[in-house]
């Protein structure tokens, strides 16, 4: 059985590892909890567990917004992506001990963890950092609509053209993406700084799968972002590589 306090505590620290010391009043940090499991037994045990007692406990310490996916195309199926909003790093880093001393999560994680089969095979955190002049965490409105589709994108910028990214993103992308109906939900940089300088991670959301192949293609083939694409790498390519992983929200999420 999994020590409840030392599981959490790793869980902080792998993510704070390489944190710098920040202001209070830095820009909220954003951890994503990758859960991966082998077979539809262990995904039912986690989505009870992350459902009836993770979300319940992390409302109840104010740890918010919260996102609940499952991998819908892409690598690391089955897998469970739980997004969680942290005011800055010291929260993030107390959440632990403050879960740890919930007794209702408590009880729910000793459960959870009591199988005499793991409740899944891997678990994996990175803590991120919200980015000046774009999305923090945005919670569309969920009134007289089904859930929406979500993308988590990846970008891996080429050496020195991370800040020349932002400004892309911040001048012109997201215009652009707003204007063939994406959604915008965030944009953030790993707090370790040299992953900053390389990846950038943003989710995007639409209506649906068919959607979302319409709104790139649409975007792609903008005048504007053509013009936008070409001005921006005259002195040569932003991105190395993308990777993109499509998600369904879990019925329990509040970002749906």
């Amino acid at each position: 059985m999994i020590d409840r306090r030392h599981f959490l505590t790793t869980a902080a620290s792998a993510g704070l590892a390489a944190a710098p010391a920040v202001p209070a009043a830095q820009a909220p940090f954003i951890e994503l909890r990758y859960y991966h499991m082998r077979n539809g037994a262990q995904t039912q045990r986690t989505s009870d567990f992350l459902s009836k007692c993770y979300l319940p406990a992390a409302q109840r310490l104010g740890i918010g917004p919260l996102g609940f996916f499952n991998t819908m195309i892409g690598d690391g199926s089955p897998s469970i992506l739980v997004m969680a909003a942290y005011p800055s790093a010291d929260a993030f880093a107390t959440a632990a001990e403050r879960l740890a001393a919930d007794k209702e999560f408590a009880k729910g994680f000793d459960a959870y963890n009591s199988m005499a089969e793991l409740s899944y095979i891997r678990m994996e955190n990175t803590l991120l950092r919200a980015l000046d002049g774009l999305p923090r965490v945005v919670v569309p409105p969920t009134t007289n609509r089904p859930p929406l589709i979500f993308e988590l994108r990846t970008y891996y910028a080429n050496p020195g053209k991370m800040e020349a990214l932002h400004a892309r993103f911040r001048d012109h992308t997201n215009k652009l993406f707003v204007k063939h109906g994406m959604t915008l939900i965030g944009y953030w940089n790993p707090i370790d700084p040299k992953q900053a300088d390389e990846k950038l991670i943003y989710i995007l959301a639409y209506p649906s799968k068919e959607a979302a192949t319409k709104s790139w293609k649409d975007f792609q083939n903008d005048p504007d972002w053509k013009t936008a694409l070409a001005k921006s790498e005259e002195k040569g390519g932003l991105v190395a590589k993308v990777e993109s992983v499509y998600m369904n929200p879990t019925d329990y999420s509040p970002i749906k």
